[in-house]
């Protein structure tokens, strides 16, 4: 059985304005949409242990019986079953199909973290949104209703720009834009940069590797397998693989996130 770690969160709280502890806040929120995402596989991965092992004993003497029709395909005898749930590494695995969504899931959660980072920050210091010598043109100014409004607006432009980019470049937005040095161990950018290109593989390309993932991963060793990654090669996500994924991202965002609160100290 596999066992899957989960860290804590604090508190939640909605924001109608930013608060004093807004850092925190936005920390203790995606921990708590970490940990559901991690409950949630782990329960799924027991149901599927379970099951098989239930399945197993009790439909044993039924094994040839139809269990489940789809479409014009042969029925899925019970049997048949039995062996989809005690697969768990080849492609089309019920554990591969819901590792595959739950690193999706855990992906889009830490771009959330990021993004209300971003909102947070450039709403409280907003002269990092122009560059040099950047104007405002005034049929835009006439359009909306106050100062703040253009703010908001400027502020969801710009956060919609860098999503274009990947994680680690936003990232390196807050670090170059906020002078905040990260101090990131070696290789936890690089593992984060890996899994943000395997999501997009598998969203994208069904998983299957292309050259424009072979030339952007950096890392020497891959996440996922023991060799290095080959054009043509279907990525497998096994359920054992998720806590080192777990664990990759939740240490990645709880040291962005100590290291912003020490940067931009909550004021009492």
């Amino acid at each position: 059985m596999v066992t899957y770690t989960i860290v804590e969160g604090i508190g939640i709280q909605k924001m109608a304005t930013y608060v004093e502890d807004a850092l925190e806040i936005i920390r203790d929120n995606f921990f708590i949409d970490m940990k559901n995402e991690i409950r949630t596989f782990g329960i799924t991965v027991r149901l599927f242990e379970v099951s098989n092992n239930y399945m197993t004993v009790i439909f044993n003497k039924h094994k040839s019986e139809p269990f489940l029709q789809v479409g014009d395909d042969e029925p899925i005898t019970y049997e048949g079953l039995i062996q989809i749930l005690g697969d768990t590494e080849s492609n089309d695995s019920i554990y591969n199909l819901s590792s595959t969504n739950t690193l999706k899931n855990c992906i889009s959660i830490f771009e959330h973290y990021i993004k209300e980072i971003l909102e947070y920050l450039l709403n409280m210091y907003p002269h990092h949104l122009f560059e040099k010598k950047e104007k405002i043109e005034l049929s835009r100014l006439l359009k909306v209703d106050s100062l703040e409004e253009l703010k908001e607006q400027i502020i969801r432009e710009k956060i919609i720009n860098l999503s274009y980019g990947n994680l680690t470049e936003m990232i390196d937005y807050i670090k170059k834009e906020f002078n905040v040095d990260f101090e990131f161990k070696p290789g936890m950018i690089e593992g984060l940069l890996e899994l943000t290109l395997i999501r997009n593989l598998f969203v994208h390309n069904k998983g299957i590797v292309n050259e424009k993932f072979i030339e952007k991963i950096n890392n020497e060793e891959p996440m996922l397998g023991d060799e290095p990654y080959v054009v043509g090669q279907r990525l497998i996500i096994t359920a054992d693989s998720m806590q080192d994924i777990f664990d990759i991202l939740l240490h990645i965002g709880d040291h962005i996130s100590k290291k912003l609160i020490m940067k931009f100290p909550i004021r009492h």
